[in-house]
């Protein structure tokens, strides 16, 4: 957790950008916090978006039926304007290059910008901006999410820098494949996503929620709470991995994934020896044959293996299940 009570900032500049899936769910829980302020005036919000609102959006975000054909954030900072009396403004165009979202930072406020984007060439832009040493201070948060028919999970994590000395890594430093040219075919827009029923509606909101909880600290006590959270709807976890300490601020990227690694593999051995325990239930049951392949999946991997098997419940429960499936081959 970082303290900013020292933070000499009483404005904030907080700026949305993508305002579809995840962005359009947190300016509903953002303005209904802001709205209720004394000092609301205080608080300058800019969402930035410049997709229109399609039907196939109904499912998963926040717009209705009338919406269609307007531009997504026009249609939120009218509607959350009206109901909370505040001064929402949008920009109806996506974000290209640096110098576009370096303009929209203000010197005497603290900016925090929000990536609610569905591709990593935005994503990688914003990365950048947090990057430049001409971006004196700034919070800048990073959520995306994951969800198929029966996987709604995802990530959320802070970069923070004061005085030009970055205190949190961004997401590029754990994630540096956003800044590879994506595969055009490969790429599903959130709406996409939704249209072909991939993109659930429980990712979203668990996505926005984790961001709001994260803003909510940093507007209302004054603090950073968390780093990089690890959120999964499927099974109504969140944790906090709490990647930032002074000891580690040198470490390499690979330590810091490992760090990572370790801590959900010890997570998801726990879950293993629960279930197992109290496998009196279908679902249970379901859940249990999940974990199991995921851990042996694994095991298979050179280097998650080597964690896995520094762990002593990970080599007994290893052993555990391939002594049950003797067509498995164990990598012990």
């Amino acid at each position: 957790m970082i303290n900013l009570l020292s933070n000499k900032y009483k404005e904030y500049n907080i700026l949305i950008v993508g305002v579809g899936g995840t962005g359009s769910h947190l300016i509903s829980f953002l303005s209904q916090l802001i709205g209720n302020r004394k000092d609301k005036a205080l608080f300058d919000i800019t969402l930035i978006d410049k997709d229109h609102v399609e039907e196939k959006n109904l499912t998963t975000q926040k717009f209705l039926y009338e919406d269609i054909t307007k531009n997504k954030a026009e249609v939120l900072s009218e509607r959350y304007n009206a109901v909370y009396d505040l001064n929402i403004k949008y920009i109806d165009k996506f974000i290209e290059n640096k110098d576009d979202l370096i303009s929209l930072l203000c010197e005497d406020k603290q900016n925090i910008i929000i990536s609610c984007v569905d591709n990593n060439k935005a994503r990688a832009i914003i990365d950048t901006v947090f990057n430049q040493s001409k971006v004196y201070k700034l919070i800048y948060i990073d959520t995306g999410n994951n969800s198929g028919s029966d996987i709604i999970n995802g990530q959320t994590i802070v970069g923070f820098k004061e005085y030009n000395k970055i205190l949190l890594p961004s997401v590029g430093k754990y994630y540096p494949q956003i800044y590879e040219e994506e595969k055009e075919d490969n790429t599903l827009s959130c709406s996409e996503a939704a249209a072909l029923n991939i993109q659930n509606i429980g990712a979203n909101i668990t996505s926005a929620a984790t961001v709001f909880n994260i803003l909510n600290n940093i507007i209302s006590f004054k603090r950073i709470p968390a780093d990089f959270v690890l959120f999964d709807a499927s099974n109504i976890t969140t944790q906090n991995m709490k990647m930032y300490d002074k000891k580690l601020e040198h470490l390499s990227y690979k330590h810091s994934m490992n760090m990572i690694a370790e801590k959900v593999i010890d997570t998801v051995l726990d879950w293993y020896s629960e279930i197992k325990e109290n496998k009196n239930s279908s679902l249970n049951s379901n859940l249990l044959t999940d974990i199991t392949r995921f851990i042996l999946k694994i095991s298979y991997n050179v280097e998650s293996s080597e964690i896995l098997l520094k762990n002593e419940k990970g080599k007994q429960i290893i052993k555990e299940i391939v002594k049950g499936a003797k067509h498995l081959r164990s990598p012990l």
